[in-house]
């Protein structure tokens, strides 16, 4: 509820009494923040719950899978190409099915989808008092083509950090609301005892 990381760590790791001795320089990056990544299914939660704010959808509605869809040109298909037949958005989490999501997606709307992937803040750094943070792409989606908003349900075409996918699942989790990440609780000025506080 309040965006305070409580506990962050990155593997592989080194020793930092012999930070020397580390055989590659990578494992000096924190990788929460520093890697940018494909996050693939688990971004198929945060589209349909988009769809269900926007009432284009419940979780008992249902769409019937054939295995495959053909985007743009593009056939799209389920992973280990399986076949679901009639399923309903509840079932599409739970057996993570690619062509459902973009029957979620078509009822969305691209720009829709879009617009929902920016407010989860993808594409943005998280703005974490750490170094270095990158704020990963989502170029793909400012193609006019449909496909990059149907892949982008099910996680690929865009790249996030781990943490930014702990930002936008915040969103859901708190009933929309969004909470900013943060490690610096507040600074304490010995001066004048004054007390700065970072909490978002």
């Amino acid at each position: 509820k309040t965006g305070a990381i409580l506990a962050l760590c990155s593997y592989p790791t080194f020793d930092p009494n012999t930070y020397n001795k580390v055989e590659e320089i990578q494992y000096f990056n924190n990788h929460a923040i520093f890697t940018a990544y494909e996050p693939g299914s688990i971004m198929k939660p945060l589209i349909m719950a988009a769809a269900i704010d926007q009432d284009v959808l419940t979780p008992e509605t249902t769409f019937v899978d054939e295995g495959m869809r053909m985007i743009d040109g593009f056939k799209i298909r389920n992973a280990g190409d399986k076949k679901y037949g009639e399923r309903t958005m509840r079932e599409v989490l739970i057996d993570s099915i690619n062509t459902g999501m973009v029957f979620v997606t078509e009822r969305l709307g691209q720009k829709s989808v879009r617009d929902y992937i920016k407010e989860y803040g993808f594409g943005e750094k998280t703005g974490i008092e750490l170094d270095t943070e990158v704020s990963g792409t989502i170029a793909s989606l400012e193609e006019d083509a449909f496909v990059y908003a149907a892949t982008a349900s099910f996680g690929q075409g865009i790249t996030a950090t781990p943490l930014q996918m702990a930002q936008a699942y915040s969103a859901v989790a708190n009933g929309g609301k969004m909470v900013a990440p943060y490690i610096v609780e507040k600074i304490e000025d010995g001066e004048n005892q004054g007390k700065t506080s970072y909490g978002h």
